[in-house]
């Protein structure tokens, strides 16, 4: 057992030990004196006090000793610490699109788990699986992107669980590990576990040296998007990519659900089921979030454009591609099959020269992306996954994290001490009206 404040166990045995000599202090008649009148003395009890070494009403002593015990263990928050034996391993696997539907992921991660370990599975969020089992790790496989920064707070969650029954705990991720599941918070929170953690890359990445091609954009006849596409060129996965001026339609839809992307970019009326802005109002800038890097080199790094834009509808619900300056979406994109429609709800006007600009154009090869199911991905690098994710890492370093190690379990034997503290209490309040009813009887 543990005490996180032991101070108050230290002064509730120096408040017992005063308990107890208060107790040798007994009340007592004094020895009875003949007097030749007693016309003036006082009507009222006599008593002083005198020592005894016996001490008296040891009920009343017994129970306010164990008061001031209980109520000085239960603030010294007593903790049972349950004794450590063995390993563990916190088995993360990545069941994100980056590990692909192949059975090499879930193989190699089997091969790591053994009963008693801690299973967590991740994608873009952790989620730790109740009673794992070695077909737990056979979880379908999720079409978002993984996040190694989200694994490793699941990870590290469940490692300070285990820290509590085991002598030392492991964690072994197994992942492909692409490039894009590192984050600049992904090496502040390995700081926060000192313990060791093992990678075990799984899974082939596939080529991300996809064909060139140009998109295909159906528009009228010197329309400022179709101009913009045009100077921008040949795009990787660009034959993939069609760019729709006017109203979807079935074929469209059509290329849509056979795993390529067409961007409904409106020119004059938006769809109907477009929500309506009332009124218009304008924003002054769009920012293209940053991609995977997959389509192009421009479409790697976020694309802002500033420029004065009226905005009459909102785009329909979806993954978010670009946003206004204040927040709200401005490009989403929606599943459709295996492939997707992007819903861009920019206002390009027919004149001026923004769309000549390389802020337009970087802004529009951000869009010209393939779907994010099928956007190729590239590897970590050994060196860079050494770097963030060191095997070993000095215990002097690691960050105290509340968020990322989780709160101690709370413990109920406080609570219970509390309890019996508050039974001793009214027993010790009913003994000393007996005691009192006894000496006045």
């Amino acid at each position: 057992m543990t005490f996180a404040a032991p101070f108050f166990a230290w002064a509730a045995g120096v408040v017992a030990l005063g308990t107890v000599a208060l107790h040798l202090l007994a009340w007592r008649r004094p020895p009875e004196s003949p007097l030749p009148t007693a016309r003036f003395a006082p009507e009222r009890p006599v008593r002083m006090v005198s020592r005894t070494v016996r001490p008296a009403d040891i009920a009343l002593l017994a129970l306010r000793v164990a008061i001031v015990l209980l109520v000085g263990l239960a603030l010294a928050r007593p903790q049972l610490v349950p004794q450590r034996r063995g390993t563990a391993r916190v088995v993360v696997v990545d069941r994100s699109r980056f590990a692909g539907v192949g059975p090499e992921v879930p193989s190699a991660a089997r091969a790591v788990f053994r009963p008693g370990d801690a299973l967590v599975l991740f994608d873009s969020t952790a989620r730790e699986v109740i009673g794992p089992t070695p077909d737990s790790i056979a979880a379908a496989a999720s079409t978002a992107s993984g996040s190694l920064s989200a694994a490793l707070v699941g990870a590290v969650r469940s490692g300070r669980r285990l820290e509590r029954e085991r002598d030392s705990v492991e964690i072994v991720i197994v992942s492909p590990f692409a490039a894009g599941e590192l984050d600049d918070a992904t090496a502040a929170i390995r700081r926060t576990w000192a313990g060791p953690v093992r990678l075990v890359r799984a899974g082939t990445a596939p080529n991300d040296s996809g064909p060139l091609g140009r998109p295909v954009v159906r528009a009228t006849v010197g329309d400022p998007v179709a101009v913009s596409v045009a100077l921008i060129g040949d795009v990787r996965a660009g034959a993939a990519v069609r760019v729709v001026r006017d109203s979807v339609t079935a074929a469209d839809s059509a290329w849509a659900r056979d795993g390529r992307a067409t961007v409904l970019w409106p020119a004059a009326i938006a769809p109907s089921a477009w929500a309506k802005r009332t009124p218009p109002d304008t924003a002054f800038a769009v920012t293209a979030l940053a991609g995977s890097g997959g389509g192009s080199r421009a479409a790697a790094r976020a694309a802002t454009v500033v420029a004065p834009m009226v905005r009459a509808t909102n785009p329909p619900a979806g993954r978010v591609i670009a946003r206004w300056s204040d927040g709200e979406p401005a490009v989403t994109e929606s599943t459709l099959g295996t492939g997707c429609i992007r819903s861009v709800a920019v206002p390009v006007s027919s004149t001026g020269d923004l769309p000549l600009t390389p802020a337009f154009r970087r802004f529009a090869a951000r869009l010209l992306e393939p779907c994010a199911s099928a956007l190729p991905w590239v590897a970590a690098s050994d060196s860079v996954l050494a770097q963030a994710l060191p095997a070993t890492i000095a215990r002097a370093s690691t960050q105290a994290t509340a968020a990322v190690m989780g709160d101690p379990p709370a413990s109920t034997l406080a609570a219970w001490l509390l309890a019996i503290a508050l039974a001793a209490a009214v027993a010790e309040m009913l003994v000393r009206r007996g005691s009192e009813a006894d000496a006045t009887a």
